[in-house]
């Protein structure tokens, strides 16, 4: 569950704090959180990560290629490209602007957060790990409950799923409702065989988020676990309802015993 949503959220709340102080004295600050000092390039940054974030690629990438012409240090809009072009599959570029946004804000959290989320896609979980450290010990950063997350993420990759613990439990220390770091804790423990465990984490993070394929599929395994098919087939009856073409339906189909 790291992937390009997950950036996007994490973009649009760093602009949501960096328009918050366009009306006055400039955020002397770099990386996710600061303006531009040119009203073109910060209109644009905006402008591109809306287009972004409805999946249309082309305009985004003009918009913010735009914004980066009138302001070719802001990080955002920096940031915005190298998703544009990872979406467009042109890696090699991608991975370029995504280096240049790091080398700019070499300390800020979200920029770091962002970074390590790539360099785990990419496979390159032992760069990516030092680069959530890096967030996680920024004091301005106030999400740090997103980069322990994402780091339990990749550490769950390695496999390393104790060390993946340790940081969905910190996760859940600072934000006791973060959706991702309890889905992944519900997930793990259904691993480990504690299907009640598992339960648990699950019923948290329905308190908190919508349910997508994933989290569906994961409660139908917990009950089957449990021995309680009635429950379980309503978590069956529902991925298949709302997400019928996704892989999980599938495996679900997989798994189902004959007789249901």
């Amino acid at each position: 569950m790291i992937g390009i949503r997950s950036i996007l959220a994490v973009l649009a709340t760093c602009l949501l704090v960096a328009c918050a102080t366009t009306g006055g004295e400039r955020d002397t600050r770099v990386g996710m959180n600061s303006t531009s000092p040119v009203q073109a390039a910060e209109t644009n940054t905006q402008l591109g990560l809306g287009y972004l974030r409805r999946g249309d690629l082309r305009i985004a990438k003009e918009r913010l290629e735009r914004a980066i012409d009138h302001d070719p240090d802001h990080v955002p809009a920096i940031v915005g490209l190298a998703m544009v072009h990872e979406q467009l599959q042109e890696d090699s570029v991608a991975n370029r602007y995504y280096r240049r946004a790091a080398r700019l804000a070499p300390k800020d959290g979200p920029t770091q957060n962002i970074y390590g989320v790539y360099l785990c896609r990419r496979g390159e979980l032992e760069e990516a790990d030092r680069r959530f450290h890096v967030a996680i010990e920024d004091p301005l950063y106030d999400s740090r409950e997103s980069a322990y997350a994402n780091a339990g993420v990749c550490a769950m990759r390695i496999p390393d799923k104790e060390k993946a613990e340790e940081y969905f439990r910190q996760a859940l220390q600072i934000r006791s409702d973060h959706t991702d770091a309890l889905f992944h804790m519900a997930e793990l423990s259904y691993q480990q065989g504690n299907a009640l465990t598992a339960r648990a984490f699950l019923q948290r993070f329905e308190s908190a988020s919508d349910h997508d394929s994933e989290s569906l599929l994961l409660g139908y395994r917990v009950e089957m676990a449990l021995n309680n098919p009635s429950d379980a087939m309503a978590y069956a009856n529902r991925l298949e309802r709302d997400f019928p073409n996704s892989g999980e339906a599938d495996d679900l189909k997989r798994e189902m015993p004959d007789d249901y």
